[in-house]
């Protein structure tokens, strides 16, 4: 309907974040649209939630889900000078407990955007459980906006930001028609992986990996001190997967790869070839 679409307050309108006694915000075989069919702006989509409190022995639960097809389609791909309307933001917390995520997509969700910019925000507070998890073959897509992505898992074994590869699929962040900059931000308790991405990522722009988190409030940090080390010296990061990145099927435009950022201080290594 090209209007702004909100979910988010909780009871409590002074809060930012929606929650209840389950995910903080769940959607099932849902689809939000704000795309326009006439040149003016489509509408912005957020979604903020916090998930409910699971205990010591129980699960916590999601600060956002979605999951069984659901989309979200904004944009308007027939009036460019629409500019980088049409944006879509996510920002979740889990609740405390066990394997609650911050921000979850999971079989075939689809965030698509024209022309804004597509930002996910996760954060962890659950020990197990990952700040963004996206799998089961989801997929985010923008034309011509930025895709963000963050995810902090503050206890546990989990990584703060998860791109899987399973029996559903790969799960996709960009793909052929992403000409903007991605970048993923990922952080983690000290000893565990900030970033697992199994997952495809491609864009004809800039993509950057590099150390940050996601506060309580949804806020993004940065984590200049912190080590960057892709793959081991026993399990090198695999040519074929960086080289899915910085060479485009069909003989597109060689993305930019920035691995950190020009504030960074840490140690930055790499084991295995990047082509």
């Amino acid at each position: 309907n090209g209007g702004n679409v909100s979910l988010h307050g909780g009871s409590d309108p002074g809060r930012p974040a929606a929650g209840n006694s389950s995910h903080g915000i769940e959607l099932r075989n849902a689809a939000i649209d704000t795309r326009r069919s006439d040149a003016a702006a489509a509408g912005d989509v957020l979604l903020r939630g916090r998930g409910s409190d699971g205990g010591p022995e129980s699960f916590a639960f999601d600060g956002v889900r979605l999951s069984d097809t659901t989309s979200i389609i904004t944009g308007n791909a027939a009036a460019p000078s629409a500019g980088s309307s049409g944006s879509i933001t996510i920002i979740g917390t889990s609740g405390r407990g066990n394997a609650g995520q911050g921000v979850q997509l999971a079989n075939d969700v689809r965030l698509e955007s024209t022309g804004g910019s597509i930002d996910l925000r996760g954060r962890s507070e659950s020990s197990g459980g990952h700040g963004t998890l996206i799998e089961g073959n989801s997929r985010i897509t923008t034309s011509r906006g930025a895709i963000t992505i963050g995810g902090e898992s503050t206890s546990g074994s989990a990584s703060g930001l998860y791109v899987a590869q399973d029996a559903q699929g790969q799960a996709v962040i960009g793909g052929p028609p992403t000409t903007g900059t991605v970048v993923l931000r990922a952080a983690a308790p000290a000893g565990v992986d900030s970033l697992d991405l199994f997952g495809l990522v491609q864009t004809s722009g800039v993509f950057n990996m590099r150390p940050g988190g996601v506060d309580a409030a949804g806020n993004l940090s940065e984590w200049l001190d912190v080590p960057i080390t892709l793959g081991t010296s026993s399990a090198p990061v695999p040519a074929d997967r960086i080289g899915m990145v910085i060479n485009q099927p069909g003989g597109g435009s060689a993305a930019t790869l920035v691995i950190g950022s020009a504030q960074h201080r840490g140690l930055i290594t790499v084991h295995g070839p990047i082509t």
